[in-house]
């Protein structure tokens, strides 16, 4: 090491060099791991223009962040390396490199520490970093080890060592007894230290001098846009299509088409066109002047597979059995042998496709694309995962978060926008069809973690930037467990990005409907826009859904744009998901297949009352978090505006709508006679019916990726 390169400026550029090297080289195995893994290995997995602007935000902050950390690491080692010189020590070149390797480390090992709580792949991260820590300190003060551990200051073996272990325990801890759970943190830490006290020999080939700082950034550079590229030759475009052909010699000429259209997660409560303050659904609105609107439309249940199962084959979740219970023992799709409104219409010659948001339940593994000629329900890349909370972008990104808003990074659904990418290039499709169609199509947009895309996240006052997805998992964890009541502030956020994502899905809605018109479609279109279960927002110690059959859960949104209506029309009459199979199949003028625990609702304003089932199961988050309070199931039984809840763990409440639509008066009396009569009414509903499904266990791949969206522990 000559004078002239240890100069105090040449010395500070090496390191920065270094530091671009060794920053940008890890943020690339990242997006190996995160991004191109993923559209490797699901074909339904896209890449969205969020996903690029994302990337782009993070890899900067990786090369910023390397850039300062360089120059420190150079500050910090270079008197040490100027006596390592005069000295005479061959590997005095591997410090500077070393060094950088360590600011990589050391911020790995705090990103994991300030996680809160530590899972157990977060761990074993943590100890892993803490290996390669030491090792790397090892490597800066001792000059026998220097020689041996120089491979260390190889930003690419570096991170293949922090991921690497990681990654593969992760992947094999899922699901797995608990002595595979201990056993592989140990395995993963003991091949680390042998590969640690034998680098050199197998990884001698890496040795970073540090006259080669330049060429190691030029590579991590370089391989930037080679990234990129791979990205776009394995891109999927957001455009469904046909293929195959309809039987058509089934099809009677000018039955009208079908569009069924559900709204997840949206409770009636929330819509202005069921008389909320705040203007959510001014196209709805438009739709309903020609429409007929549902005033006391009843979920089946208060989570997705159950409510949609009931709403394409006509029965109540008891007797269908699917419940999204993501449990193993739990687990129940919609059984093949259920009848399903695609496949009546299919077996009819309608053309069937289905376009879904929900990537969670609305699946093929869940029985959810029976009878559907095409099926699409692709999911974006998850750039952030509740499995891989030990990756650094983590950290990264609440640097970030000091400057921008990273609130949408946590998107995992396509948004409204990007289904109608698919949709209506679709209806263009389907109009060319000799046959009718009937087409499902369903938004995600108002799920958590509510994000609505601008100017609908500041529609309505009360977003707070700081509110993340993380701060909205602990705010809610809190709240279901009763530790407090959620406080203004933060209702004000949640309800305020809740609203806007529903005056988004709504504005995308009415894009659907005017491509309707304009291929003249509309008219001899049955349009169903429906809700599948509401949502809660602290009220009663409940977040979110799949926590009860109150009316915030339940009472949900629906009108029908009957072929050629052209008057507005209001039904008080309480009404059901599974009346939607037989409505639709009574309007196209065939025969409702057998079982059915729904009726048509043409003609049913002003009839008598009659009673509506909705049902609440457990589920596997919330049973975990309070099992006192949710491992159980939940039934109300509605008669007119009387509304009776019974529960598995002894709850019993009674409540007249029309005077208390909030359920704040239990007038529950054991000894009323019509507290008697929708409490036999019930019991007996539930002894006279039977789940006619056979038990069925999701593979292992659908659990994982439930796992990896939250939805399993």
């Amino acid at each position: 090491m000559t004078q002239k390169n240890t100069t105090a400026g040449a010395f500070l550029i090496t390191g920065i060099l270094y530091g671009t090297a060794a920053w940008l080289a890890y943020s690339l195995v990242e997006f190996l791991l995160v991004v191109i893994g993923p559209l490797l290995l699901n074909r339904n997995t896209v890449f969205t223009s969020l996903g690029w602007r994302v990337s782009a935000i993070l890899i900067a902050a990786f090369l910023a962040i390397g850039i300062v950390f360089g120059a420190v690491a150079a500050l910090a080692v270079r008197p040490m390396a100027m006596r390592a010189a005069k000295r005479g020590d061959p590997a005095s070149g591997a410090l500077l490199p070393g060094a950088v390797s360590l600011t990589l480390v050391l911020s790995f090992g705090l990103s994991l520490l300030s996680e809160r709580p530590l899972t157990l792949i977060g761990g074993i991260a943590l100890a892993i970093s803490a290996l390669l820590a030491a090792a790397l300190v090892l490597l800066l003060v001792s000059p026998p080890w220097r020689a041996r551990l120089s491979f260390l200051g190889n930003a690419w073996i570096i991170s293949a060592l922090l991921l690497g272990p990681t990654l593969a325990a992760g992947e094999l801890v899922k699901g797995r007894p608990l002595a595979i759970e201990i056993l592989a943190p140990l395995a993963a830490i003991v091949i680390l230290i042998g590969v640690v006290l034998c680098g050199r020999r197998f990884f001698g080939f890496f040795y970073t001098e540090r006259g080669r700082a330049a060429q190691h950034a030029a590579l991590a550079a370089a391989l930037v846009p080679l990234s990129a590229l791979s990205v776009a030759l394995l891109h999927r475009p957001l455009k469904a299509s046909l293929s195959g052909s309809a039987n058509i010699a089934q099809a009677a000429t000018g039955r009208p088409n079908v569009l069924l259209v559900t709204l997840d997660t949206v409770q009636a409560g929330h819509l202005s066109l069921y008389g909320y303050h705040r203007e959510t659904s001014p196209h709805l609105r438009q739709l309903a002047r020609s429409a007929t609107v549902y005033k006391n439309a009843i979920a089946a249940s208060d989570m997705t597979l159950p409510s949609h199962a009931s709403i394409f084959t006509g029965l109540y979740g008891r007797e269908h059995g699917a419940h999204n219970l993501p449990l193993p023992d739990k687990t129940q799709p919609l059984d093949a042998s259920f009848i399903t409104l695609a496949e009546v219409l299919a077996g009819k010659g309608y053309v069937t496709a289905a376009v879904a948001a929900n990537r969670f339940y609305l699946l093929p593994e869940f029985g959810m694309a029976q009878g559907f000629r095409l099926f699409d329900s692709k999911m974006p890349v998850m750039l952030f995962n509740n499995n891989r909370r030990y990756i650094l972008r983590e950290g990264v990104r609440r640097v970030l978060n000091l400057f921008l808003s990273t609130y949408d990074f946590d998107t995992r659904t396509l948004t409204a926008a990007e289904i109608n990418q698919e949709v209506l290039p679709l209806l263009e499709q389907l109009k060319r069809e000799t046959a009718p169609f009937f087409l499902f199509v369903n938004y995600m947009d108002a799920h958590l973690p509510y994000i609505p895309p601008p100017p609908f996240d500041t529609l309505f006052p009360g977003k707070n930037r700081l509110l993340d997805f993380d701060a909205v998992t602990n705010v809610e964890l809190d709240v279901i467990k009763q530790k407090r009541g959620i406080i203004p502030q933060e209702r004000a956020h949640l309800e305020s990005q809740y609203d806007g994502a529903i005056a988004y899905l709504d504005s995308e809605f009415a894009n659907i409907i005017a491509r309707l018109q304009q291929l003249g479609l509309y008219d001899n279109t049955m349009v169903v826009v429906v809700g599948d279960h509401g949502e809660s927002f602290g009220d009663r110690g409940m977040m979110e859904h799949t926590v009860s059959v109150y009316q915030d859960q339940v009472h949900v949104p629906l009108i029908i744009h009957y072929p050629r209506q052209t008057q507005a029309e209001t039904v008080d009459t309480t009404v059901s998901h599974v009346d939607l199979m037989p409505t639709i199949l009574d309007v196209l003028g065939y025969p409702m297949p057998k079982p059915t625990q729904g009726r048509s609702l043409r003609g049913i304003n002003g009839t008598a009352a009659r009673q509506v089932i909705s049902e609440s199961y457990s589920s596997s988050l919330f049973a975990t978090w309070v099992p006192k309070r949710f491992d159980r199931v939940e039934r109300a039984l509605y008669s007119g505006p009387i509304k009776f809840i019974s529960s598995s763990v002894g709850k019993r409440e009674l409540y007249d709508l029309s005077k208390d639509p909030a359920e704040q008066h239990n007038l529950f009396n054991p000894a009323d006679p019509l507290t008697q009569t929708l409490r036999t009414g019930l019991e007996n509903w539930v002894h006279n019916t039977r789940t006619l499904a056979s038990r069925t266990k999701l593979d292992k791949r659908t659990m994982d990726r439930l796992r990896s969206l939250g939805y399993v522990q």
